[in-house]
């Protein structure tokens, strides 16, 4: 985008020959320039939302250690788990039916379906928050253990209503053409309510335990799920109250289908920690939480480039171009390799000088940081295989590869763990991630017949067609 926008041209006038990216970037076509135009905003938020986060982290594990800060991440895994099903698959439902709404014009159809979602899912999440307060004693003394976790626990079921609407509530804010006010609310807007929070603590009080890092992540839920009703500005409380009950029952048997998908795809993401937190001292789900996180930032960069990758992906297809989308994913995965290597041979090397901004006591979580960053490197490294597959009608060979690999998952975290502690939970889930991917590549070579990755061997030749 620089170079187009600076030169105006696809070649180059001068002298000098410009380096390799200039030359990328300068040979954009038209739509991928606009996609990139349009989500810069989008990824800049994210950018922001990394760093609040990583901030905030580091704040609180210096402050609580890596057993207090153990327990909390503890307790928001459990949180997550649990107001999934609360959505009742509602944000695809609201996601689809506002764009439509909106497009069409109908004010009012579009409010009822605001109201209808809203009411929906804040009765459900209350049925959520019930249901973990009572279990909450349970899950503390008996599944995990931890006699510690009981009051966080009980403090951020506080905070299930508002992170199960304002979700919900998020993707209508995208389907309005809203993306950067939806993805600052759902990126960044909690971590950095977390860290002026801390700081105001730290400054007024000048103490601080895990039960109030646990206040300070409940309140920065609360006030990210809030922000979402107040900047879609379309909720009507009295429209909500005449919601029949007929009516939130059809929205909840059109959401229920992305229900299991959704809990499917959150309990492999969070199988390591609870499983952690489940066979472990919270201790070293403290450190493996923050080796994590720093190890997430590799795989940020898929997540940023789908912005772009992924819409020019289902473009390619839909022409029929199954060389042009060869030779872009070819392309494309290269770059991201490259870029990859870049964060993660640094983690790698530098792993414990970066643990030791949480403290002293991090530092133990060097191997786990290691091993996730080559497994988050490889993540990147194949490139977007699974948005090729999603975005090319194959939704369901995803949702194959995605179970297996779940279960493959709990089995490797099961024996891992028990013997190699948080060090067993970075290999069994460094090992899924890598067989998931693995798996998208073989499944695009055969279902695609199409080469992703520049190392294997071409299968398209110029001219091809589906």
């Amino acid at each position: 985008m620089l170079c187009a926008g600076v030169h105006g041209q696809r070649g180059w006038s001068g002298p000098l020959r410009p380096p390799g990216c200039f030359i990328v970037l300068s040979r954009l076509d038209a739509d991928v320039r606009a996609v990139l135009a349009k989500g810069a905003p989008s990824l800049g938020v994210k950018v922001m939302g990394v760093l609040a986060g990583l901030a905030g982290s580091i704040l609180i594990g210096r402050t609580i250690g890596a057993e207090g800060l153990g327990v909390v991440m503890l307790a928001v895994a459990v949180v997550q788990v649990v107001a999934i099903p609360a959505r009742l698959g509602l944000d695809q439902v609201t996601l689809r039916f506002v764009s439509t709404f909106r497009d069409s014009g109908n004010r009012d159809e579009l409010d009822q379906l605001v109201a209808g979602v809203t009411l929906a899912t804040a009765l459900a999440a209350c049925a959520a928050t019930l249901l973990l307060i009572v279990a909450s004693g349970t899950l503390a003394d008996r599944v995990f253990e931890l006699p510690a976790l009981r009051v966080p626990l009980l403090i951020l079921s506080l905070a299930i209503v508002p992170l199960t609407t304002g979700f919900v509530l998020n993707h209508g804010l995208r389907a309005m053409g809203r993306p950067v006010m939806a993805a600052f609310l759902h990126e960044a807007a909690a971590s950095m309510v977390r860290v002026i929070v801390f700081g105001v603590l730290l400054i007024t009080v000048g103490t601080f335990d895990t039960v109030m890092a646990a206040v300070v992540f409940a309140f920065g839920l609360a006030v990210a799920g809030v922000g979402n009703l107040v900047a879609l500005g379309r909720f009507d409380a009295a429209r909500a109250l005449a919601v029949r009950p007929s009516e939130m029952t059809r929205l909840a048997r059109r959401g229920l289908p992305f229900v299991g998908m959704a809990s499917m795809l959150f309990l492999i993401s969070a199988t390591d920690i609870l499983m952690l937190g489940w066979l472990a001292e919270a201790d070293e789900v403290g450190r493996y939480s923050v080796a994590a996180r720093a190890a997430s930032m590799i795989s940020f960069l898929i997540g940023a480039a789908n912005l772009i990758i992924a819409p020019r992906l289902a473009v390619l297809y839909g022409r029929g171009d199954l060389y042009g989308l060869e030779t872009y994913a070819r392309t494309t995965s290269g770059l991201l390799a490259v870029a990859a290597a870049m964060l993660a041979i640094p983690l790698v090397v530098l792993s414990p000088w970066l643990l030791n901004l949480w403290g002293p006591e991090f530092i133990a979580g060097s191997d786990s940081l290691r091993i996730l960053c080559l497994a988050n490197f490889f993540n990147v490294a194949t490139g977007s295989v699974a948005s090729m597959l999603t975005m090319t009608g194959r939704e369901r060979i995803v949702l194959r590869i995605t179970t297996i690999c779940g279960l493959l998952n709990i089995g490797l975290n099961w024996a891992l763990i028990v013997r190699y502690g948080a060090t067993g939970a970075a290999m069994a889930t460094a090992a899924a991630l890598i067989v998931s991917n693995l798996l998208y590549v073989v499944a695009v070579r055969r279902s695609l017949e199409v080469a992703p990755l520049p190392v294997m061997a071409r299968a398209q030749r110029p001219g091809s067609l589906s």
